[in-house]
């Protein structure tokens, strides 16, 4: 039954969505988006939970692959930046999936409401509270705890801050030239690959099927994946969803799985935001391995190299343009 679902999940994204030129084929990119939204139904199971961030421009699609999610994970919602805090905290309490479209806002420390963004950047490990205050009778005053913990995705034509891609999945798309998935639209459900209600309720029988056996999972993703602390985080839930329908048959995926898992920490540093950092680290390695430098040290400590202010910055702005993260 598992695999069935799972397979019912894997035709619906792939009838819907093009992933030319993402972070894999089009079989494992769907692949993927399935693990992400079984892995919303079994949320109580895991202690982290990782954000989709489809990211193109317009036309690419990122709107209806976050409908879709949404269409698919437990208690999906589909909001806008201007949402209040307090609906944010009231649906995070009930571990909703919740999809902020045109997401450019959030992703701005200095233009995002501080409540909104405190949550979001909280929601992603188990135990995360919101303290509110409430009227109580006699005019008495309780302190009540909001669960933050659930699933998230965003849309956005630009990429998240480096708090938020931390945390994030970063899904990149470009616009397809299949009129049939272009023109498609998720909340048609007659045009679905599978019956729409029938699959919701065989999530909803599956999740508490298997809520039990999934920490063993999510144990065993610990203890042999590829990756390790922050990189790990988002990547944790949907390969424990991987492992578990591995271990039902659906052979291959798991290593599928952590094999993307694994690639995109070699895209990472295209796929997220400028790291000044990392430039000037790269700028200052380059200026020092020039061949005009001295090639050992000339005594046990070493020696001073000296550059020029000017020179770093050109070269900066070097590799800024050949990344393309800024014009020449």
């Amino acid at each position: 039954e598992a695999r069935k679902v799972f397979g019912q999940l894997v035709a619906l994204i792939d009838h819907f969505m093009s992933f030319d030129r993402s972070l894999a084929d089009q079989r494992t990119m769907a692949e993927l988006v399935a693990c992400y939204a079984l892995s919303t139904w079994l949320l109580d199971a895991f202690h982290v939970v990782g954000y989709l961030w489809p990211n193109g421009t317009a036309g690419t699609g990122k709107t209806k692959l976050g409908v879709l999610v949404c269409e698919i994970a437990y208690l999906g919602e589909v909001l806008l930046s201007g949402s209040t805090h307090a609906c944010l905290r009231d649906l995070a309490d009930l571990g909703a999936t919740l999809l902020f479209d045109d997401a450019e806002g959030l992703s701005d420390p200095k233009k995002s409401d501080p409540d909104k963004r405190n949550l979001l950047l909280a929601g992603n490990r188990r135990g995360s509270a919101v303290a509110v205050k409430e009227a109580g009778p006699n005019g008495t005053w309780k302190t009540r705890y909001v669960n933050a913990f659930c699933p998230r995705l965003f849309t956005a034509i630009h990429l998240p801050d480096p708090v938020l891609a931390s945390r994030t999945i970063i899904i990149p798309l470009v616009r397809t030239a299949d009129a049939r998935k272009a023109n498609s639209e998720p909340l048609d459900y007659p045009k679905w690959p599978c019956h729409q209600q029938q699959l919701l309720a065989d999530l909803w029988a599956l999740a508490l099927a298997n809520l039990a056996s999934m920490p063993a999972h999510e144990a065993a993703v610990n203890a042999d994946a590829p990756l390790f602390g922050r990189a790990l985080e988002p990547w944790r839930a949907l390969l424990a969803v991987s492992h578990w329908l591995d271990e039902l048959g659906e052979e291959g995926l798991y290593g599928r799985m952590t094999g993307l898992a694994r690639a995109y920490q070699t895209e990472r540093a295209s796929l997220e935001p400028v790291d000044l950092t990392r430039l000037v680290v790269r700028a200052l390695r380059d200026l020092a391995n020039k061949p005009s430098l001295p090639s050992e040290p000339s005594s046990a400590a070493g020696v001073t190299l000296d550059f020029k202010t000017a020179d770093v910055t050109a070269r900066i702005n070097r590799l800024a343009v050949d990344e393309e993260l800024a014009e020449g």
